[in-house]
C-alpha cells in the first residue's frame, strides 16, 4: 500500500516537472488522487524547509522540533495552494465564464509544488536565492498550464488570470492575511522556537561576521596576553 503511494506520488511529481498533460486529466478523473496531490504540496515545502534549514541550526532547533517544523511548513505550503486554488477557479468563473469543481482544482493545484521538491538546494550559498527563483518560475509555468487545461485559454489569458490570482494573493496577504500570519508565526515560536523569516543569504552573512568578531577577539587576547 505505501509502496504504491510513493510509486504514484513519483509519478506525479515527474509528469508534472516535464509539463505532461496527461496528470491533469488523470487527477481530474480521479478522486482518489487527492492525498497523492496533497503528498506533492507537503513534499514541496518540506524540501523548501530543508533549504532553510540553516535559519533553523542558527537558532539551535531541536531535531524534533526540526521534524515538526518540516511537518508545519508542508502543511502552510498547502494551505497557501488551496488560496490559489479558490482564486483561480472564482477568476476563471468571472473572467470565462467557465465552472471548475474547487475539489478538481486544488487537486490540480497542488501539483504546482512539484519543482519544489528541488527546494533543498536552496541551501547552497550563493546559489540558494537563484535556484529558488528558478523553482519559482518553474512552478508558475505549471500554474499557467493547469489554468491552460482548466479554463481551455490560450497564454494571453491564462497569464492574466495567473496575473490577477497573484496579485490577489498579495494584497490578501498584507490586509485580511496579517492575522493569519501572525497566527502563523505564533505556532513556529511556540511548538519550533524559531522562524523563518531571515533570508538564507543574511544568515550566512551573518554566520560570516561572528566567525570574523570570533578572529579578531582571539587576536587581540592574543596581543594582550603578549
Amino acid at each position: 500500500m505505501i509502496l504504491d503511494y510513493l510509486y504514484y506520488l513519483w509519478q506525479a511529481i515527474w509528469n508534472a516537472l516535464i509539463f505532461n498533460p496527461r496528470v491533469y486529466e488523470v487527477v481530474s478523473e480521479y478522486q482518489q488522487t487527492f492525498w497523492v496531490t496533497l503528498g506533492v504540496a507537503i513534499l514541496g515545502g518540506a524540501s523548501l524547509l530543508i533549504g532553510q534549514s540553516v535559519v533553523l541550526f542558527v537558532n539551535q532547533v531541536t531535531p524534533a522540533r526540526f521534524i515538526l517544523s518540516m511537518v508545519l511548513n508542508g502543511l502552510q505550503f498547502a494551505i497557501s495552494l488551496l488560496v490559489w486554488a479558490v482564486l483561480l477557479t472564482f477568476l476563471g468563473g468571472l473572467i470565462f465564464d467557465i465552472e471548475v469543481p474547487f475539489r478538481i482544482a486544488i487537486r490540480i493545484m497542488f501539483l504546482t509544488a512539484a519543482p519544489m521538491v528541488f527546494g533543498f538546494m536552496v541551501l547552497i550559498p550563493y546559489l540558494g536565492l537563484t535556484i529558488q527563483k528558478i523553482l519559482q518560475v518553474w512552478s508558475l509555468l505549471i500554474t499557467i498550464q493547469i489554468v491552460n487545461f482548466e479554463f481551455g485559454t490560450n497564454l494571453f489569458q491564462s497569464l492574466i488570470v495567473v496575473g490577477l490570482g497573484w496579485l490577489l494573493t498579495v494584497l490578501l496577504g498584507s490586509t485580511i492575511g496579517r492575522p493569519i500570519t501572525a497566527l502563523r508565526d505564533y505556532i513556529w515560536r511556540k511548538f519550533v522556537g524559531a522562524t523563518l523569516d531571515a533570508d538564507i543569504q543574511e544568515v550566512y552573512q551573518r554566520i560570516a561576521r561572528q566567525k570574523v568578531d570570533q578572529v579578531t577577539q582571539q587576536e587581540l587576547e592574543a596581543h594582550s596576553g603578549s
